[in-house]
């Protein structure tokens, strides 16, 4: 380890000692809205050197040749630049980039697949979703980014009616949710059956679920990270749209030096809802996104970003409780090109969570609570060195306060609180090109275990890539990670309605997992990107319900194991106007509590998505998405029982009577349901009022051949209740 470490300290200190040779750095930036572009291509032509633009649109070549070389910069949507620069000083030149939008028929998703193989370069477990991408699945009552996501292979959910979703085999308390750096812990809205995060507002999101870098920590298995778009720097432009179950409003234009956005959405018309929870639920949320960014100058941005949502739901009903959910969180955040070769990241945010669930006195209940606020820092370096290498090193501090109240399964009110305070470390090096291979090195030292529990102290990251031949290239990745605040979801309940986030302290261990994944990915053809992987993941110390509770003295939870592992491939092919994606997993998942083994709720073993476009003109297309799945895990009902109550028995007389009839369950998640299908299908069509609006018009059918998929057995009365049946829906909206 020390060998390793100090070669990677000379060839560090040699690459910046010993370079000789030009650069070039900037950002690359829409011409039309003035917005950073991630993942654009610049290239020196002639030569081999290019790099691609990151997340905040800044790229860095070095070891450029003197003299005048002719750059070139593309991204899909738009038109391709060349300029010539001179090159005559070792220091890099200082040069932003403004690429043309061009009409474009369809997202060339196959060539987004290309662009962000690249991207990622050595991280297996990625993929990137635009604004373009979540517009092309059909949907229920409203687009959403949690419902994309669940195209890609390894992310799973329960049920139609919720867009909680889980990633190989994990939990659902253990996807780290970032908004422009801004922790979200409940990113749903009407018992999750969407999420909170308005599409008209994101500019990409990035899905990693596995073999994640050192850069993210406190959650076991993925991340989904959402950026937000800038707003337009140029002029003011925005939207209106109305569906069935909300309106939505966006606005984004110019100020001084800058840019502002913000959206508004809001429920209008809750009886749509029957649709989904089988029953009347008189739902109302909003939420609110903003956005102001302030260019200080060529080579440094500031932003402040805030979010707000809230759910409230009133049950007419004595014996059901009524709802509430919040979220509110603000951020800011510094990014500043220091120097030649370095790149630097500050952010602070504060989240703010509370949930409550007020029984109205109904059994003697209490009213329920669960309040999170959580101080978040993070602070990055990144260098640029010469091939192309880059060493990146951060500070994180993670600083969570809880709070709760709530009725424990033996009828016990507990009221509690709890800190948390994590500060990490880390540090990343890309190590490009030796003997064929990509390496990427990374080490994140948690802070806080040093002293009290040092075995989870320091947890390694590393990816590799190996490049075959100018198509395919191998990867393979290991991490591992810890997680110290969890949820009380019981993966057990049909639709999760009231979570507590709790921390997990001393005595007990922090949950861990570790992280395995070996794949191929390239491409077949110049229309078809594929890849294939195999993962296996191992985790401890996972806390969940003690199914061994039989006396009011049991603890509430239980820390058992766990495991998962699978195989999964994708293929997304793009023709003209004819495009598709296709995911297909084969995965196996299974807990241990106590002495009981059993498959979770989500463990699907076969899982198969087929999504297909065709765009008749630029702005008329179809859409359809096909998904099959296993049947899920769950506990039968092997009878029924009467539960004398025993009235009158201390009065001094007793009255027989037929008592409460409660169902007796067999092993748990021993059963499986029928298997799922199910296709879903869009038209989208536009029109062009004037020169500067226009009108969207988009129809979409869910269940579009009606089939009877089951969503769960009532316990009480055997029932069984199904999903979504055939369900169309539409929306207008007005663009500007």
């Amino acid at each position: 380890m020390k060998k390793i470490i100090l070669t990677l300290f000379i060839i560090f200190i040699s690459n910046s000692l010993f370079s000789q040779s030009s650069g070039l750095r900037g950002f690359v930036r829409d011409s039309a809205s003035g917005e950073t572009l991630p993942h654009a291509t610049i290239r020196i032509i002639g030569t081999e050197k290019g790099a691609y633009s990151n997340v905040n649109g800044f790229y860095f070549i070095s070891d450029v040749p003197f003299g005048y070389q002719d750059v070139q910069v593309s991204a899909v949507g738009y038109e391709p630049l060349t300029k010539k620069i001179r090159f005559r000083r070792e220091e890099p030149v200082s040069q932003n980039f403004y690429l043309t939008p061009k009409p474009v028929q369809l997202q060339p998703i196959t060539r987004t697949a290309e662009r962000v193989k690249e991207v990622y370069e050595t991280n297996i477990s990625a993929q990137s979703i635009s604004q373009q991408e979540i517009k092309m699945v059909p949907v229920a009552v409203q687009r959403d980014l949690f419902r994309v996501i669940k195209l890609i292979p390894g992310i799973t959910s329960t049920s139609d009616v919720t867009s909680q979703f889980y990633v190989r085999g994990g939990g659902g308390d253990q996807n780290l949710i970032l908004l422009d750096n801004m922790v979200v812990y409940n990113p749903f809205h009407a018992f999750g059956l969407f999420s909170i995060f308005n599409s008209d507002v994101i500019k990409m999101s990035e899905v990693l679920t596995g073999g994640f870098g050192p850069e993210f920590g406190g959650r076991l298995s993925s991340v989904i990270n959402i950026l937000t778009k800038e707003g337009n720097k140029n002029k003011i432009g925005g939207k209106v749209n109305l569906g069935l179950l909300s309106g939505q409003a966006f606005l984004e234009g110019p100020i001084p030096d800058g840019s502002f956005l913000i959206s508004y959405r809001k429920s209008y018309f809750d009886r749509i809802l029957k649709k989904f929870m089988s029953k009347d639920l008189p739902v109302d949320f909003y939420d609110v996104n903003g956005k102001v960014m302030y260019d200080l100058s060529e080579d440094g941005k500031f932003y402040f970003n805030f979010f707000v949502s809230n759910d409230h739901l009133e049950s007419g009903k004595t014996s059901e409780p009524d709802y509430d959910w919040k979220n509110n969180a603000f951020s800011f955040e510094y990014l500043q090109s220091l120097g030649d070769k370095f790149m630097l990241d500050v952010s602070f945010s504060r989240s703010f969570f509370s949930a409550f669930m007020d029984p109205k006195g109904y059994n003697n209940k209490i009213r329920s609570e669960s309040r999170i606020s959580n101080v978040f820092f993070n602070a990055e370096v990144e260098a640029f060195l010469k091939n192309n290498d880059i060493v990146t090193v951060g500070f994180t501090f993670d600083l969570p306060d809880m709070k709760y109240a709530l009725t424990n399964s033996a009828g016990y009110n507990i009221q509690n609180s709890g800190h948390l305070s994590e500060a990490s470390i880390w540090a990343k090096y890309k190590l490009t090109k030796v003997w064929g291979f990509t390496f990427d090195f990374g080490l994140r030292g948690n802070l806080s275990n040093i002293l009290d529990q040092p075995d989870y102290f320091l947890e390694p990251r590393f990816n590799m890539k190996y490049q075959l031949d100018d198509n395919f290239a191998i990867k393979g990745s290991y991490g591992r990670y810890h997680q110290r605040i969890i949820t009380t979801s019981n993966e057990d309940d049909v639709i999760p309605v009231f979570e507590t986030w709790l921390p997990i302290n001393i005595p007990r261990t922090p949950e861990r997992s570790d992280h395995f994944v070996l794949g191929i990915d390239g491409n077949v053809s110049n229309s078809l990107v594929a890849s294939l992987q195999g993962y296996f993941k191992k985790f401890d110390g996972i806390l969940g319900y003690n199914l061994n509770k039989y006396d009011a003295d049991d603890p509430d939870f239980a820390s058992g194991s766990g495991k998962s592992y699978g195989v999964e491939t994708m293929l997304k092919y793009q023709r003209e106007n004819l495009f598709s994606w296709i995911s297909y997993s084969l995965s196996w998942a299974e807990k241990t509590m106590g002495n009981l083994t059993f498959p979770p709720r989500y463990d699907k073993r076969h899982l198969l998505n087929i999504l297909a476009g065709y765009n008749f003109t630029p702005d008329f297309s179809i859409t359809f998405n096909w998904e099959f799945s296993s049947g899920s895990p769950f506990t039968q009902i092997v009878g029924y029982m009467d539960k004398d109550d025993l009235s009158g028995l201390y009065e001094g007389y007793y009255n027989f009577n037929e008592g409460t009839l409660f169902p007796v369950l067999g092993q748990k998640n021993k059963a499986r349901l029928p298997s799922y299908h199910r296709l879903d299908m869009t038209l989208s069509k536009s029109f062009d009022l004037t020169s500067s609006v226009k009108m969207n018009f988009d129809l979409n059918i869910i269940n579009l051949y009606d089939n009877n998929n089951i969503f769960y057995y009532n316990r009480e009365t055997g029932e069984r209740i199904n999903m979504l049946p055939f369900m169309p829906s539409i929306s207008i909206g007005v663009e500007f």
